[in-house]
């Protein structure tokens, strides 16, 4: 997620969505957020086709898959992680999970994993506010109803880094950093 120009409410917000990239079971997708008040957001997701049944990634049909390959640019998509760094020392804080958390697969739902990122942004930035700036968040394993999970973080003027653990494991990482433009 690249954070151009926020986003400042009230505002009229347009958003274009389209496929960047595809394989067989899963795809990337882009979203660009504008608002009338001059905000600017990027985004992409990576997107898996999970069977309902058992959860496991499953072939996309091929009435969807046409859809999304008009725009793709990237037809042999493979998932590789940017955010390699490992957690190492740093400060701690417990995540409680709540209900409203879990999807129906007793996973965390993807947006739930946002809020202590949008938390140690808010902290990271501080006064100097350093827009542009962009975010990456990595899922790695699931985490699940019932698991104890602790953010472990640390930042410099730079970048800020945390991570989510669940018994030592790292589940999920997040990257933020200022960016050029």
């Amino acid at each position: 997620m690249d954070v151009i120009r926020p986003v400042s409410w009230p505002a009229r917000v347009r958003m274009r969505r389209w496929c960047s990239g595809l394989s067989s079971r899963w795809c990337t997708m882009r979203v660009r957020i504008e608002s009338d008040g001059g905000g600017l957001i990027e985004t992409e997701g990576f997107w898996i086709n999970l069977n309902p049944v058992n959860g496991m990634p499953s072939r996309i049909e091929e009435s969807f898959m046409a859809g999304l390959g008009s725009t793709a640019n990237d037809h042999r998509l493979k998932w590789k992680p940017w955010h390699t760094a490992h957690p190492g020392d740093g400060e701690e804080t417990t995540f409680v999970l709540r209900s409203s958390d879990i999807d129906p697969f007793n996973h965390v739902n993807n947006a739930t994993y946002w809020q202590p990122v949008e938390d140690l942004i808010r902290d990271w930035a501080g006064p100097r506010n350093p827009l542009p700036y962009r975010a990456i968040l990595e899922y790695r394993s699931p985490i699940t109803a019932g698991n104890d999970v602790t953010v472990r973080y640390h930042s410099s003027g730079e970048s800020l880094s945390s991570w989510f653990l669940v018994s030592g494991s790292v589940c999920a990482s997040a990257y933020v950093t200022a960016i050029e433009v």
